[in-house]
C-alpha cells in the first residue's frame, strides 16, 4: 500500500532498508499537511458509528473515482 501512494503522489515517503522503515523529510512534510485531514476522517467515523448505532447507513468512499456516475447513487436499503 505505501509504494502504491507513494507512486500516485509521486514522492517518496519512506526510507526502506533490511532493518528499518523510517519517514523521508518530504514524508514528513507530507504528513503534517494531510494530519488536519486524517484529523477530520477519524472524526466523520465517529460520527458514522453514531449514525450506524442509530440504524442510519452512510457510505465513506476515498479515492479517485473511476465512473462519476456513482457520486449521487444512494446505498441500497436492506
Amino acid at each position: 500500500m505505501i509504494t502504491s501512494l507513494e507512486k500516485e503522489i509521486g514522492i517518496g515517503l519512506f526510507q526502506c532498508s533490511t532493518r528499518l522503515l523510517e519517514p523521508t523529510e518530504t514524508g514528513n512534510v507530507y504528513f503534517e499537511s494531510i494530519q488536519p485531514i486524517l484529523d477530520k476522517l477519524v472524526s466523520a467515523t465517529d460520527v458514522a458509528a453514531d449514525l450506524i448505532e442509530d440504524r442510519i447507513e452512510i457510505v465513506v468512499r476515498l479515492g479517485a473515482l473511476q465512473d462519476s456516475t456513482y457520486i449521487a447513487r444512494r446505498p441500497a436499503y436492506r
